[in-house]
């Protein structure tokens, strides 16, 4: 029964909302540092453990009970919890200042996070997600400057949903092609390489340009 006892103490701990936030504001730099400790608790192989054991230790029925009872509870915090998505980076001191710069802008003009670095949702319940395009002359799967912005956007701003254009020097000329083969209009936010082929089809499409950093330009697609 200690057992039984240790794994809803566990869960609760895990998934109460409240006690939480107070772990993550008290004892630990951040809500990753909270996750990543609770994996040592191997919480649902030892759900899956424990709730064979109630079945076993509980007359048939009165174990159906008590399992339906904890499922309604894992669910309704669970669903209390789920909009919870931070900025805050795995490795913030090791991001590019050019990503952390236009990832800010971004969040700012788009504002997409409350005060307390959570991302909205919209009235759906669904979190907010800003639909953002980087384009380069350099490969994103090289440790270029191209790769660099554009995972560290990723991994800085859980808002930002990123997709990529790779034109390369020699193709520069087929940029509104490429552009439009990739949907560029679908994006709420460009961020490109400093290069004039860039510029000229962005401005002819409406884009704004709303700020920059580095070798890259920020835009604003206006529907």
């Amino acid at each position: 029964m200690r057992l039984v006892y240790f794994q809803i103490m566990v869960v609760a701990i895990y998934y109460f909302p409240f006690f939480k936030d107070f772990m993550i504001e008290h004892f630990f730099p951040s809500y990753l540092e909270y996750e990543r400790i609770t994996w040592l608790f191997f919480v649902m192989p030892m759900l899956s453990l424990y709730l064979v054991l109630i079945l076993n230790y509980y007359e048939k029925k009165k174990g159906v009970v008590v399992i339906i009872a904890l499922i309604f509870m894992v669910q309704i915090f669970e669903n209390a919890d789920s909009s919870v998505y931070y900025i805050q980076p795995e490795n913030k001191f090791e991001l590019s200042e050019i990503a952390v710069e236009l990832a800010d802008s971004i969040a700012v003009d788009a504002d997409c996070y409350t005060e307390d670095k959570y991302v909205k949702v919209d009235d759906q319940g669904e979190p907010v997600r800003v639909k953002t395009l980087v384009i380069s002359n350099q490969s994103f799967y090289d440790y270029s400057d191209a790769y660099n912005v554009y995972y560290g956007i990723r991994q800085y701003s859980a808002a930002i949903q990123l997709g990529m254009a790779y034109i390369p020097d020699e193709l520069l000329e087929q940029t509104a092609d490429k552009l439009e083969a990739v949907g560029v209009t679908q994006y709420n936010y460009i961020v490109a390489k400093d290069l004039e082929e860039y510029k000229s089809y962005l401005s002819k499409i409406g884009a704004i340009e709303i700020d920059s950093s580095g070798d890259y330009l920020l835009y604003k697609v206006v529907e």
